[in-house]
């Protein structure tokens, strides 16, 4: 189990390349705010900064992907990572679109290609090495 999940993982986050092009902005729509952390797998359209403190659960791990709608690779390696996260009860996605390099959510987190993937554990930061993550998320099978 533990081989084909770091298969998987290391998969998906070896797709996650493509350069981050255009201008833009991000914002975080009020009413897409996350209130159940529970949710396995949900999404935050924005137009300004996404402060992910308040977006990332408190406790387990939690996948968080910047993606943009106008990049094909994100949304492929965004339904792999549903499915991920649908099938292993230990790990949630949190999807963080932005608009572009000169988004202030870009900025903010000195993105430079998308999809990016992160991996936060209680909350806090963990990695967004793709071997470590990958590491992190088949401990324990």
């Amino acid at each position: 189990m533990k081989v084909l999940i770091a298969g998987v993982v290391a998969f998906v986050l070896a797709m996650a390349a493509t350069p981050i092009v255009g201008r833009g902005t991000v914002t975080v729509v009020p009413s897409q705010r996350i209130h159940n952390e529970a949710a396995v797998v949900a999404t935050v359209s924005a137009r300004s900064s996404v402060d992910l403190r308040s977006f990332v659960p408190r406790e387990g791990l939690t996948l968080v992907q910047f993606t943009a709608d106008s990049c094909d690779v994100c949304q492929t390696v965004g339904s792999h990572l549903e499915a991920l996260a649908k099938n292993y009860s230990h790990i949630k996605l949190r999807k963080v679109e932005v608009d572009g390099r000169g988004s202030a959510t870009a900025r903010m987190y000195s993105l430079r290609s998308l999809p990016e993937i992160w991996l936060f554990e209680d909350g806090e930061f963990y990695s967004k090495d793709h071997e470590e993550i990958a590491d992190r998320l088949t401990d324990g099978f």
